[in-house]
């Protein structure tokens, strides 16, 4: 009888947010087997697109909290190394989820579940060839992108939607890029891009003022030679630790629309929205992302990237043109 109770029960359990099982785990026993079933299934499904633990949590200028996991372990978030249980990896999987894909702005418009939707999607943004590329010299101009792998591995961890610096990288002269794992098909692609970059303490003049992300569009011509199409840099202002870039791409006219925000300690900046026209040549275009070597010089800095639907970019547009404090 008790069996199947709770084989009833978990049906309902498996729609639950982390929050809502979080809080049943911690009902009764019969409550906490099932929520702890539930969660580690859910959990081994998408931790391999998270960078690895241990969590920890900072003090965030917008909330009380900010739950971050740390890239430093050699195996994914589980129970018990992270976490005593896996209902909490999965509730602090999906803050992750709200906070570095930008999910704040929805959520407070009353979307409470879409954190919590866009961690269990099977087509979530996801990164596939990586690139590198020496730094711009503004004399000479870009220098070719060129396949890499085994460099990355140490410079920064690059995982699903995520490009993690785990630690600083000083002396290196090459970008790291990533490009989506599939190209942009015909019709309207809209990405929301977070880059955050936790100013260091003490010295700053080192990263002040210096380009240290962009997110764009990537070309690869059919002799597989690969160049920007057209990109959005980022720089280090002071007061200023989130950067949020959207992107709208539509192929039937070939126009990006890009919208900006700044968030500092004491502000948000809302850059006007600008249009830009992707010039119409040979090749196929990819989203891609990319930090710098002075964006490598702050560890822990995050770059995430999510994709959302013709009703979230709506949302996102308005919040970006607002003076929504999230």
């Amino acid at each position: 009888m008790n069996v199947l109770l709770e084989d009833e029960l978990s049906i309902i359990v498996d729609f639950l947010s982390g929050k809502d099982m979080k809080q049943l785990y911690l009902t009764n026993s019969v409550f906490c087997r099932i929520a702890e079933r539930i969660a580690r299934a859910k959990a081994e499904q998408v931790n391999m697109d998270f960078p690895t633990g241990p969590f920890i949590i900072k003090n965030d200028i917008f909330r009380e909290q900010l739950t971050v996991a740390k890239g430093m372990n050699s195996v994914q978030l589980r129970a018990p190394d992270d976490c005593k249980s896996w209902v909490g990896v999965f509730n602090n999987l999906e803050k992750i989820t709200s906070d570095a894909f930008y999910f704040g702005f929805q959520i407070v418009a009353g979307d409470d579940e879409a954190a919590s939707r866009y961690l269990q999607s099977a087509d979530k943004f996801a990164f596939g060839p990586k690139f590198a590329q020496l730094q711009e010299d503004e004399a000479l101009g870009p220098s070719p992108i060129h396949p890499v792998e085994t460099s990355l591995q140490y410079r920064l961890s690059v995982v699903g939607g995520f490009l993690h610096v785990r630690h600083k990288v000083y002396g290196c002269q090459l970008s790291c890029i990533a490009a989506r794992n599939k190209t942009i098909d015909s019709g309207v692609h809209c990405i929301i891009c977070r880059f955050y970059f936790p100013f260091p303490e003490g010295n700053r003049s080192d990263v002040l003022n210096q380009w240290i992300s962009s997110v764009g569009i990537l070309r690869r011509k059919n002799n597989n030679e690969v160049t920007w199409a057209h990109k959005v840099s980022i720089y280090a202002l002071l007061h200023n630790d989130y950067h949020i870039v959207g992107l709208k791409y539509d192929t039937n006219n070939r126009e990006m629309t890009i919208h900006r925000i700044r968030h500092g300690l004491r502000e948000r900046n809302n850059i006007c929205p600008t249009t830009v026209t992707i010039k119409d040549v040979e090749g196929e275009l990819m989203f891609a992302a990319e930090v710098t070597p002075k964006g490598m010089q702050v560890e822990q800095s995050l770059l995430s990237v999510r994709e959302c639907n013709a009703e979230e970019w709506e949302m996102f547009c308005v919040h970006s043109t607002s003076d929504m404090p999230i």
